[in-house]
């Protein structure tokens, strides 16, 4: 998950190096504290990685607010606004949703019993993954072009492309041929 967040932020700050760098070093930084703390095996110590995602969790969420105010202001006299408030909304949407589920495990190693400490991981963890299934089709189904189109490999018969996540015949009204080039 923080490899596609990564990569969504480099391509929201359009390919911008100095992000890529900042948000690698960032990552290596919370992966180093992460594998030193998990030496002794305590509850606490095993709340660390929660700890650490939480923080990778908060840096993308600034930055992807931070360059969606940024680029909204000047899109809603441009372009498209509509992916601007849908890069906002699913961002605070996850982050808000992901943070709760975070804490309420991060807290659960600090005060729960101990056959309870960490119990919440795996809620925590597949929610995680949830929100940013969600957040990724999102965006897909509202860009220009869709998850499963690539220029005029796959076309509606007009021309243009289609996004589909069924698999039709093309007797059933679309063009599924190949380019030739």
């Amino acid at each position: 998950m923080a490899v596609l967040f990564v990569i969504r932020t480099y391509a929201l700050y359009g390919r911008n190096k100095r992000i890529l760098a900042f948000l690698l070093f960032t990552t290596v930084a919370l992966v180093s504290v992460v594998a030193e703390m998990l030496q002794p095996r305590s509850a606490i110590h095993l709340a660390v990685p929660y700890e650490a995602l939480y923080v990778f969790d908060t840096l993308i969420f600034g930055l992807t607010a931070y360059k969606t105010f940024k680029v909204g202001i000047r899109s809603i006299v441009h372009s498209k606004p509509k992916l601007v408030v849908l890069l906002l909304r699913d961002g605070a949407i996850y982050f808000a949703i992901v943070a709760m589920a975070n804490l309420a495990n991060i807290l659960s190693f600090y005060v729960a019993p101990e056959h309870l400490k960490g119990g919440l991981s795996t809620i925590s963890i597949c929610t995680a993954v949830t929100m940013v299934s969600r957040l990724m089709l999102n965006l897909h189904k509202t860009a220009d072009a869709g998850i499963f189109s690539h220029g005029q490999h796959l076309t509606d018969g007009r021309g243009g492309a289609i996004f589909t996540s069924q698999f039709l015949e093309p007797d059933q009204g679309w063009d599924l041929s190949t380019p030739t080039d």
